[in-house]
């Protein structure tokens, strides 16, 4: 079994449905790890945003060096590693639907080849309009100085406006098919491809 690298924060949440509503303005989610993420890794959620997000950018989540996976003007999602030429992985235009749940997967192999990067929008790859390699040293974080964020940037200014949910984290290489379609069977402590508010655990 892959292990956790940072958690499945929203099983603690006391409401009835395991999800986040993040306000477009100052909400914010901090995490006591530092997580840099700098090799493989993989995340899946659930979004259900109302709006792009504050100044057309709501961050869905955040670690080392501003390093991010957030929405964009064009109602899309990007991944960004910030170096001296950042990797940017970008989905094609209006790939994420404003006021609807979709799940969302990310994989990593770690590296600064922006085709390293695949993002699945409900189980399907999408499209990407922008894969830009990355160049420069990857720059680490300091420890205790750049917390893992969920839903806003350092500064609050990128706060994403809507609802998130089931968010979890490893750090291991990417997921395969098989694996992906595993998220969507009932399995306890793993996120479930069932949209939040029709969420049991088995």
């Amino acid at each position: 079994m892959r292990r956790l690298c940072v958690f499945l924060w929203l099983l603690l949440a006391p409401a009835a449905f395991a999800e986040v509503d993040f306000d477009g303005t100052d909400d914010v989610i901090i995490s006591d790890n530092d997580v840099t993420l700098l090799g493989a890794h993989q995340a899946s959620f659930w979004i259900k945003p109302d709006t792009i997000g504050e100044n057309n950018l709501g961050f869905i989540y955040r670690w080392c060096n501003n390093s991010r996976v957030n929405l964009i003007a064009t109602n899309t999602i990007q991944v960004v590693l910030p170096t001296a030429t950042p990797t940017i992985a970008r989905c094609n235009n209006n790939s994420i639907t404003l006021g609807a749940w979709q799940h969302v997967v990310v994989n990593f192999n770690g590296g600064l080849t922006a085709n390293r990067y695949h993002i699945y929008i409900n189980g399907t790859e999408c499209g990407y309009q922008l894969q830009q390699n990355g160049s420069g040293a990857l720059i680490f974080c300091l420890a205790g100085l750049q917390k893992f964020r969920i839903g806003n940037n350092d500064l609050l200014t990128r706060t994403f406006d809507g609802q998130i949910g089931e968010l979890a984290i490893w750090n291991s290489t990417a997921l395969t098919a098989a694996e992906r379609t595993l998220l969507g069977q009932p399995i306890k402590y793993l996120p479930q491809q069932v949209q939040p508010t029709a969420l049991s655990w088995y």
